[in-house]
């Protein structure tokens, strides 16, 4: 649960899940200057309103990079409910069994070429399954995910490791 400004998540694990609606990473209302960067979330729950990431309306100067958000079980890996402004978002990756991949403005997305139009980003996002190791351990088995971008104050992952150039997602 994110509010305030001048927020920065990085190389972070979020595992969660269960019978009820559920958010991986909840951004408040008006919050600003947050970025967002090479975590890998999974929402396991089973309910319709399982969220990866949720960004509350009112959001500006967000930075949503190098992220995995998946919902293996049929909930939508990112939801953002109003327009968001002084965006910077791209190089994530978004999964889900369901059929929506991201609800941008009141509208649901099937699409990562769909969302990045509605949003005017995620030109190079993709829509891959991670293959994790499981549910708890998010290291991902998925060559299609070597296609990051490098963030400024990243250059270790979460096990302290140097990052490759291109980074993971």
């Amino acid at each position: 649960d994110i509010s305030g400004s001048g927020t920065f998540i990085a190389n972070n694990y979020i595992s969660l899940g269960g019978a009820l609606a559920s958010t991986g990473l909840y951004v408040r209302n008006n919050t600003s200057d947050v970025k967002i960067v090479n975590n890998s979330i999974e929402n396991i729950g089973t309910s319709a309103s399982s969220y990866a990431l949720s960004l509350a309306g009112g959001s500006t100067n967000i930075t949503v990079k190098n992220n995995i958000f998946s919902t293996k079980n049929g909930g939508v890996p990112v939801e953002v409910p109003s327009v968001l402004t002084n965006l910077d978002w791209d190089y994530n990756c978004y999964y889900t069994t369901g059929n929506t991949i991201g609800s941008y403005n009141g509208t649901n997305y099937s699409s990562v070429s769909a969302l990045g139009a509605a949003m005017g980003s995620d030109a190079n996002s993709l829509n891959v399954n991670p293959f994790f190791v499981s549910d708890t351990n998010l290291t991902t088995n998925q060559g299609q995910l070597q296609a990051g971008i490098s963030i400024a104050g990243v250059t270790t992952d979460i096990d302290g490791m140097a990052r490759a150039n291109p980074p993971t997602i």
